[in-house]
């Protein structure tokens, strides 16, 4: 009889060997993005080694394919932890270092990711490492350090075009960079593409239009090209070309995403909420991902007055990109014509700290006006003269800003010239210099800088505007012509049609205001008396 031979339990720690078998399984997986499987069973491959790099390295990207950035940065802290002091201050190490500092930054930790990006030794830092240095540098105040990263970057990459706007941030003037380019290019296209980007930029949007039509002579398809004439032909007051413009863009490749927030802010300010809608669908669709359609969207229900839904599609935008300028100015647009001011203040300075744009100095300087602090509205307009001292809407928040004072008005006075010298079209320091003009009963003058206006532009409030003038200087033809004009651009216009009543009564030898229902000035584009100067509109 066979003595049958008892066996011995099997222990179920994996052999040196049938971990590396499992490590190569979970680094397949996070190849094709099965993250949660992975993240599952290095898990247990750390509990079973927890001095293995390689381990806690899957382990974090992983985690980091799961969206969990704090949790895999502080894996990579771990990977970095067990390297050799050797292997921390080479090549493995800088590249644990990157992919953790990139954590911190879809975390929202910027702090720590600039920390761990200068704790990169400087000959390893890669061209990516420099640029991100230079922006966290600069969105902390640290002027000089970002100028110096970047230039370190430029030194490895000499046409990277991108980091043009960081340069612009950092305080080069646009010769300074040019000269830099200079160095490096050939062909004139291209130089002219830049100087395009350059002055686009520093906000200087007519002198970028003229840029980018001399390299559409050379490329007149380019998407690039095309869509930077449409933002810059919309920024100075052409509409209607910059719709057209950016429908061809979008006709010509409807997956194209770049500046299309642009494109709804040109379909709003025409009135064609219909495409808008359209259009925001399609943005959406290409992909949600992106915040432009979601923008877009918003826009489109600011125009049905769907405050709230409004609302949501820009919270949707920030979700998908929370370092969207774009997305933050919108939901701070919302904010402010809703007058919670505390909150749109939140979302412009956010925005700002993204990126120092005319548009979030507007929001903040109207969201301070609208709460009553005048002197950090003042602060801030001229924080961004400071920043944009050839903005023809830098010298237009000042004198909003000033304005709110009556110590401050012969000031503000000087900006609205300054800014009208600059641009002509612009509406709001129009406005704002002939209400001053009137309070200072120089009703002949505030006629004449209305006159030049309405040469130059058509609008509709302009027109109403010049017509309330007139009236009040009993010129009843040209007050006659003015109404018509501004019915004509806008039909139905309420302030046009009471101004045409008001001209009827004066007409007949009747006090216009006789009554006591009537204001002294009818139109309503400059708000009511309790309304602070410049808050009855957002320029767009």
């Amino acid at each position: 009889m066979v003595r049958e031979k008892m066996s011995t339990p099997i222990r179920h720690k994996p052999s040196v060997k049938g971990t590396e078998g499992l490590l190569a399984r979970c680094k397949a997986m996070n190849e094709q993005q099965l993250y949660a499987s992975s993240a599952a069973i290095t898990s247990f491959l750390i509990s079973e080694d927890a001095r293995s790099t390689e381990v806690y390295m899957v382990n974090a990207e992983a985690l980091h394919g799961l969206g969990e950035y704090l949790r895999a940065a502080e894996v990579y802290k771990q990977a970095h932890e067990c390297l050799s002091e050797a292997e921390q201050k080479g090549e493995e190490g800088a590249k644990v270092l990157q992919a953790m500092a990139e954590c911190y930054g879809k975390g929202d930790q910027q702090r720590k990711q600039l920390a761990t990006l200068l704790s990169i030794p400087e000959e390893l830092r890669t061209v990516r490492v420099h640029v991100e240095i230079a922006k966290l540098q600069h969105r902390a105040g640290a002027a000089d350090k970002a100028l110096s990263a970047l230039k370190s970057a430029l030194d490895d990459a000499p046409l990277a075009i991108e980091m043009i706007e960081e340069l612009v941030w950092a305080g080069q003037s646009e010769e300074e960079i040019m000269s830099h380019f200079r160095c490096m290019v050939e062909k004139g296209w291209l130089l002219d593409f830049i100087r395009a980007r350059v002055q686009h930029a520093m906000y200087d949007y007519k002198g970028a239009l003229q840029s980018y039509k001399q390299v559409a002579e050379a490329f007149p398809e380019n998407l690039e090209v095309m869509s930077g004439m449409a933002t810059c032909q919309l920024h100075t007051r052409d509409v209607v070309g910059a719709t057209k413009a950016f429908e061809r863009v979008h006709e010509k490749d409807r997956h194209y995403l770049d500046r299309m927030e642009e494109y709804g802010s040109a379909l709003k300010a025409t009135g064609s909420s219909a495409k808008l809608n359209i259009v925001g669908y399609e943005l959406v669709n290409v992909s949600p991902q992106r915040p432009e359609g979601w923008i877009v969207c918003s826009m489109y229900m600011e125009c049905q007055e769907e405050k709230e839904l409004a609302l949501e599609y820009a919270e949707r935008a920030i979700q998908v990109a929370p370092r969207s300028s774009a997305a933050l100015i919108q939901r701070g647009r919302i904010q402010l014509d809703a007058e919670k001011y505390d909150l749109a203040l939140m979302s412009f300075r956010e925005a700002l700290g993204i990126a120092k744009s005319i548009h979030a100095y507007q929001g903040l300087v109207r969201g301070y006006i609208g709460a009553r602090r005048v002197k950090e509205a003042i602060t801030t307009a001229r924080e961004s003269l400071q920043q944009m001292p050839k903005n023809a809407q830098a010298f237009k928040l000042v004198g909003l800003a000033l304005a709110q004072l009556p110590e401050g008005v012969s000031k503000a006075k000087t900006a609205f010239e300054r800014a009208i010298q600059l641009d002509p079209t612009c509406p709001e320091s129009v406005l704002e210099l002939v209400d001053i003009l009137e309070e200072e009963n120089k009703l002949q003058e505030s006629v004449e800088v209305m006159e030049r206006f309405v040469s130059k532009t058509e609008s509709d409030v302009a027109h109403c505007r010049l017509g309330d003038l007139y009236l009040k200087l009993g010129r009843f033809q040209n007050a006659l012509v003015s109404y018509h004009n501004a019915l004509s651009a806008h039909p139905g216009m309420e302030a046009a049609t009471i101004g045409l009543s008001r001209l009827e009564k004066a007409m007949k030898g009747i006090d216009p205001d006789g009554d006591g229902e009537l204001e002294k000035d009818s139109y309503d584009s400059m708000g009511t008396p309790s309304t602070p100067r410049g808050m009855d509109v957002m320029d767009r």
